[in-house]
């Protein structure tokens, strides 16, 4: 069971995780902290679950998420005021989890654009972005985290299986998930911050972090489909696709890699 008490004790933060929640079993993290945004909103409540039963990622996907086997969080962040679609804060907060999972484990990791992090072509963590306008009439986004610790005593459905992976795997080591949530939140803090006041730079934070540049993609949406090389990203964190000659800026919808 995730522990309060051990994870405020490792906290080097100013306001992140000041109050932090934890569940036995909840449905949703994200979902538990819109409805207190609606209500009674606090910037950097931190809400984390032992157990989600309706675990959501992008797209309205499921996000497995069975007891003990990960890190389920949720952060209540005031408005950074990003321009349009930005994935810039989708981005830094990838960083972030690949920034403390290397402290803590020495793992190279790699993160796919716009919010998974990957191991070997299997997701170990992902993000999802949320905003809801609070009650006292200002914008809050709900940043969820899903980092997959140790799934070796879980029935993974079959769909999910090979795609997949947690560190207690890559590692072979038990995972203490207080300290991985505390160092999550020590780095999250001083990045959210630059983000806020402007002095982020997105393209340095990804440099030999990301797995695309240089890569023949597919990109698609709802509406559209581009097929081409990955040539960088622009410095509020949109992706660089070089198509038939032409350039194309992208900061939203997903991507498959040629392999």
């Amino acid at each position: 069971m995730i522990d309060e008490r051990t994870i405020v004790k490792q906290l080097n933060t100013r306001w992140l995780g000041k109050s932090i929640r934890v569940f036995d079993t909840i449905d949703s993290t994200s979902d538990y902290l819109i409805g207190i945004a609606r209500t009674s909103p606090e910037r950097g409540l931190v809400v984390v679950a032992d157990e989600q039963t309706r675990g959501r990622g992008r797209f309205g996907r499921r996000w497995f998420s069975p007891r003990g086997s990960g890190v389920w969080m949720s952060l209540m962040i005031g408005d950074i005021r990003l321009s349009g679609d930005s994935p810039a804060l989708s981005l830094a907060v990838a960083s972030c989890i690949y920034d403390a999972i290397k402290s803590l484990y020495n793992i190279d990791l790699t993160i796919k654009w716009p919010n998974d992090l990957i191991y070997e072509n299997r997701k170990l963590a992902g993000i999802l972005l949320e905003s809801v306008i609070g009650r006292d009439l200002e914008k809050y986004v709900i940043c969820g985290i899903g980092v997959n610790t140790d799934l070796s005593d879980v029935d993974i459905p079959i769909k999910l299986g090979a795609n997949i992976i947690s560190l207690a795997e890559i590692t072979d080591a038990f995972v203490e998930r207080d300290t991985l949530i505390s160092e999550i939140l020590n780095n999250l803090e001083f990045i959210l911050d630059s983000l806020r006041d402007g002095s982020l730079n997105i393209r340095a934070l990804l440099f030999g972090k990301d797995c695309l540049v240089g890569r023949r993609v597919r990109w698609y949406d709802n509406h559209y489909e581009l097929t081409g090389t990955i040539s960088g990203f622009r410095e509020d964190g949109a992706l660089i696709l070089n198509c038939e000659e032409k350039e194309h800026c992208l900061v939203s919808g997903s991507i498959d890699i040629f392999i």
